[in-house]
């Protein structure tokens, strides 16, 4: 089809309706409040058991999902397993009273009767949960007040073996950006910002427009005596310096830099070892970037993320090991035409590699010795956040579909044994269905996949208004999850068909499919959403004279894009996030990513 017409879409009109009723309803909040509330910080409460149970006994009949719904719902983030594999730690954010903000706190799950409950009750947000290598302290990152006054970030500590309140072990002057325990618990490496002078300060305080020559403070690394609390100067470092993890034997730090911390410099990261002495040596000097350093539980190697393309962010990326000397740099992924998102070692020596391939991520065991790899269990899920526990060596995981929220389960070859029941929270709700289809480009090049969700109670034999969503990047993807950008299944529940596809140039296919819209912005992607829209159109129940298109950041632009393509002499609104302005502006990039995206500089040619 193509006299297709795109209708007025705004905020107001998509979003007004759907606002209105409160995230829990009164009955359920009684059953929670009779429940009880922790009364101190590690205190324990039995918290997805709380949940459950008074999801249970509220009888109400399933309503509409709300947009307070959709952002009250609840699902653990930043899984840190204990040593023992007994517990994991994990966050938890929630909205805020007036839905102005967010509040994360840390939750602890335990694995032998899946209980879990909240550790911490500040009105600061928690985050970055971590264990000693004894397992007795849970760290964790906040800008709660301190005794001595301010709110910087700062590194606290939770007696869990012995119960207490969380106390601070930091009061540095810039807080805490990043921090990693020894594996041998007699140090704490931390990562802040250094000082400015007052005029220094005063000059980049005026500056509204960050540039190379704004002044930056550079970073700072300090080693933390757990027992004393007292912090040790290390090394001052540049401002690009991320990702810090020790060795085994706790006498090196192994970290990322691309020397200015710029966006525009992504593409330059490298990897950097420090002794504790403070001696510093590059441990990679190739093109392109090198990410996410972890050694090897022997200590004698380093694995890392890397990519087939050196000056490109949307090419593929591949699982990488080197020496610890610098030697004997290897790509052990480079024949999987698939990207490695993320990876974990095993206590045995292996690698855990989490893997992107079309709507669903799954999580493939590597030997680094012979190259071969198996998949571990989970078919048409998403799994993300890798944890092993060091002493244990079980692995945990979040697991997701279409139909159920995030939940933390334990990961072998053969089998993956959900311990949380979050997805329980849906079950209040009237909600419609999702699918994946597929259909062949117009040019013949590739497959494309889309995700369409229907509205409660679909009648393939009525009309429905249709949304298209364009996903941001363009090196972005959906997911055949519930949790979706933009809230799709609160459209769908009020009543829209919502139409996911994932164009040429997304993620989480081939290396070709990746790169294929370079150089070809608002082409050949463009006609691959177009192409999405005649292929479900074409089933017949879609009403074409109601339609909309909406996206943010690359999908705002690409939203933009379409409007005039697709209407006649009057194109509607259409509901962006953000829009052609900030193709490089909500990327914080400029110069970089319009070059090796479009071949040119931003404004140097016209876009038409």
């Amino acid at each position: 089809m193509r006299a297709v017409v795109l209708t007025l879409f705004t905020v107001a009109f998509l979003f007004a309706p759907l606002y209105g009723q409160d995230t829990i309803p009164r009955q359920l909040l009684y059953e929670l409040l009779k429940k009880g509330v922790p009364r101190t910080e590690g205190e324990q409460i039995q918290g997805t058991a709380l949940w459950t149970d008074a999801v249970k006994a509220f009888s109400g009949k399933k309503r509409p999902l709300t947009i307070r719904d959709y952002l009250g719902l609840e699902y653990p983030r930043s899984l840190a397993a204990s040593p023992d594999g007994k517990y994991v730690a994990f966050t938890i954010r929630r909205p805020t009273a007036d839905f102005q903000g967010w509040q994360t706190q840390v939750h602890v799950l335990r694995v032998l009767d899946k209980n879990a409950w909240q550790v911490t009750t500040s009105a600061a947000s928690c985050w970055s949960p971590a264990w000693s290598p004894d397992g007795n302290i849970l760290t964790f990152l906040s800008t709660r007040e301190r005794p001595r006054g301010g709110e910087s970030t700062q590194l606290f500590a939770l007696p869990f073996s012995d119960g207490g309140e969380a106390h601070a072990m930091t009061a540095l002057e810039n807080g805490v950006e990043e921090y990693a325990w020894s594996p041998t618990g007699s140090v704490i490496v931390l990562l802040t910002e250094e000082s400015m002078s007052k005029e220094e300060s005063r000059r980049g305080l005026k500056t509204t427009a960050r540039s190379s020559r704004d002044p930056k403070p550079g970073k700072v690394l300090y080693l933390l005596d757990p027992r004393t609390g007292a912090a040790s100067f290390l090394a001052a470092v540049d401002r690009g310096v991320t990702n810090l993890r020790f060795s085994p034997d706790g006498n090196l730090i192994v970290f990322q830099s691309n020397h200015t911390g710029e966006y525009n410099d992504e593409q330059k990261f490298g990897l950097f070892v420090m002794s504790l002495d403070g001696t510093l040596r590059q441990l990679t000097d190739a093109p392109g970037p090198e990410t996410s350093p972890r050694f090897s539980p022997d200590g004698k190697k380093v694995a890392f993320i890397t990519q087939t393309v050196p000056d490109i962010e949307f090419a593929e990326t591949d699982l990488s090991i080197i020496d610890v000397d610098g030697s004997g740099m290897k790509n052990l992924t480079g024949d999987f035409d698939f990207s490695v998102k993320d990876f974990a070692w095993t206590k045995s020596g292996l690698l855990l590699a989490q893997v992107d391939e079309g709507m669903y991520t799954r999580v493939y065991s590597l030997d680094p010795g012979s190259g071969k790899m198996n998949r571990m269990a989970g078919d048409n899920v998403v799994l993300s956040d890798l944890s092993v526990a060091s002493e244990s060596g079980a692995v945990f995981c979040g697991v997701q579909d279409r139909t159920s929220l995030k939940e933390i389960a334990v990961l072998d070859r053969s089998k993956l044994t959900p311990l949380t029941a979050f997805s329980h929270q849906l079950e209040r709700f009237r909600l419609g269905d999702q699918r994946v289809i597929s259909f062949r480009s117009t040019d013949d090049k590739f497959d494309i996949e889309a995700l369409v969700l229907t509205p409660p109670g679909f009648s393939s034999g009525k009309k429905y208004p249709l949304v298209l969503l364009v996903h941001g990047g363009p090196y972005g993807h959906y997911r055949d999850v519930f949790m979706q950008r933009y809230m799709a299944p609160v459209l769908a529940g009020a009543g829209f068909v919502c139409l996911l596809p994932n164009v040429r140039g997304s993620s989480g296919y081939t290396d070709v499919f990746s790169q294929s819209n370079r150089y070809d912005l608002g082409g050949g992607d463009y006609r691959d959403a177009m192409a999405a829209i005649d292929y479900v159109a074409a089933q017949g129940f879609i009403d074409t004279t109601r339609m909309g298109v909406m996206g943010g950041s690359y999908g705002g632009y690409l939203t933009n894009w379409i409007i005039p393509r697709r209407t006649g002499s009057r194109p509607p609104c259409p509901c962006t996030a953000s829009s052609v302005g900030s193709r490089t502006g909500a990327t914080r990039s400029s110069r970089r990513s319009s070059r090796c995206i479009s071949g040119t500089i931003t404004g140097s040619v016209p876009l038409t």
